[in-house]
């Protein structure tokens, strides 16, 4: 299972082209749930702070995938020895790796759908499985917003942002470059944590790629009946500009 993150130090300052330490847990049920799974590894950030990992040594297999939700918590250590660890991230695995253990997936029941409200939003696209999909917030959060800050709007995104359906990896690259910020829209979807509409507290967001924009517009039917029905008022239809 793959994994990417910018990594900052205490003082939001990127922490680039270093060694540093990261301990991945895999939470059973909750956000605090019992952990089912641990590993530690010493990856190197790249020269925008940008770490990539791969998840799944020993005992990864043994997880039972369609038993229960589950969580991914992060934790990193940026001073040497890097065994001082601190929590950078817990959030919900909604595609976990089924088509590495298909095995454990047998006994899944109730598949996701369009329009279902789930995971902080609602679900606008899943896979023929029903066990991988995207979800939408409930609201939007502003208008107008550029994808990225002014001064780098005219040049390339060091290590891309061209994926036209990995929104994550793109949202990703976007703020390894512009910086932490709510002035812009990648910078504002990935500091952005949900209000509990009924369907829990998430902060694992991103903004979407082209592709991912598509799906949502395909599906925005089911998507809006879903907002016009959940019975708060706070929830907003979505508009396309």
């Amino acid at each position: 299972m793959s994994y990417q993150a910018v990594i900052r130090n205490s003082s939001d300052v990127l922490v680039t082209s270093t060694q540093i330490g990261m301990e991945i847990n895999i939470r059973q049920g909750s956000p605090t749930g019992t952990v089912v799974y641990t590993e530690t590894q010493t990856p190197t950030t790249n020269a925008n702070g940008l770490v990539s990992i791969e998840i799944g040594g020993a005992g990864f297999s043994a997880i039972n995938w369609g038993s229960d939700i589950y969580y991914i918590e992060t934790k990193t250590a940026v001073v040497p020895p890097l065994t001082t660890y601190t929590i950078t991230g817990v959030s919900q695995l909604l595609s976990v790796p089924y088509a590495l253990h298909a095995k454990t997936a047998e006994s899944i029941t109730g598949a996701h759908y369009v329009g279902e409200l789930y995971g902080g939003g609602v679900v606008f696209w899943v896979d023929q499985t029903g066990n991988h999909g995207l979800i939408c917030s409930m609201i939007d959060n502003s208008t107008g917003l550029i994808w990225t800050t002014a001064a780098y709007q005219s040049t390339t995104v060091p290590g891309g942002a061209l994926s036209d359906w990995d929104g994550q990896a793109n949202t990703t690259a976007i703020v390894a470059q512009a910086g932490a910020g709510t002035t812009y829209a990648a910078g504002l979807c990935d500091v952005y944590t949900n209000v509990d509409y009924g369907t829990g507290v998430y902060s694992d967001w991103y903004l979407p790629s082209r592709g991912e924009l598509n799906d949502l517009w395909n599906n925005i039917k089911a998507v809006q009946k879903a907002l016009d029905s959940d019975g708060n008022p706070a929830t907003t239809a979505i508009e396309k500009d």
